[in-house]
């Protein structure tokens, strides 16, 4: 199973141009300047054109040197890839663990880099945000109490230590992930009204 290809069919086409304009900055490779298409022409694209750009991109952004000089980057695989990163960021894992689980260990290493960088406010509006998401899904009353109390937290800094099964862990991740997203936002938007001298920014809160 190609779970690359997979992902990127799944993903909304708002999602795909995201992507893509970050897959395609020419900083990551010197030989971009002279080989690789823009962002914006790989965005002018059909849908099946763009994503089938995205994941050859992706596989010669993951390729070592050696393999890019063999043209052989169709062979670097997705799960691969995961594992590599989880040695380079020192995660532990298993050969046996399935690609999601791979995907959650490092989804969570860097969720939980970004929460270390959260002021206290933002840290709070992110949990309150989490927990209200959680309690309206039919699991919220089989989750342990200590991660209701504290889901995100407790989640970040447990890593894969925390005892969730395989329905729930997914479920917070989601939360947690969605969340974010949601604080970041406003953050951008308040940035941009400070930015024009307008004092609205704290409705955003």
């Amino acid at each position: 199973m190609d779970e690359l290809r997979t992902a990127l069919e799944l993903a909304t086409n708002e999602e795909l141009q995201e992507l893509t304009w970050v897959m395609f900055q020419r900083k990551f490779n010197p030989l971009d300047y002279v080989s690789a298409p823009t962002p914006i022409t790989v965005q002018s694209c059909d849908r099946l054109t763009q994503i089938d750009a995205l994941e050859e991109r992706f596989r010669f952004l993951a390729a070592d040197g050696f393999t890019v000089l063999r043209g052989q980057t169709d062979l670097v695989s997705y799960r691969e890839v995961l594992m590599g990163i989880c040695n380079h960021l020192r995660l532990p894992y298993s050969d046996q663990w399935q690609t999601t689980e791979l995907e959650s260990e490092v989804f969570l290493h860097v969720l939980n880099r970004a929460w270390e960088k959260l002021p206290r406010d933002r840290q709070t509006a992110l949990t309150r945000g989490v927990q209200q998401s959680l309690m309206q899904n039919p699991l919220w009353d089989r989750l342990p109490k200590a991660l209701q109390n504290d889901p995100v937290r407790l989640t970040l800094t447990g890593g894969g230590a925390i005892a969730l099964n395989a329905f729930v862990r997914p479920l917070v991740l989601r939360q947690i992930a969605y969340q974010y997203a949601v604080q970041f936002a406003k953050y951008e938007a308040a940035k941009t009204v400070l930015a024009q001298g307008g004092s609205a920014a704290s409705k955003l809160f």
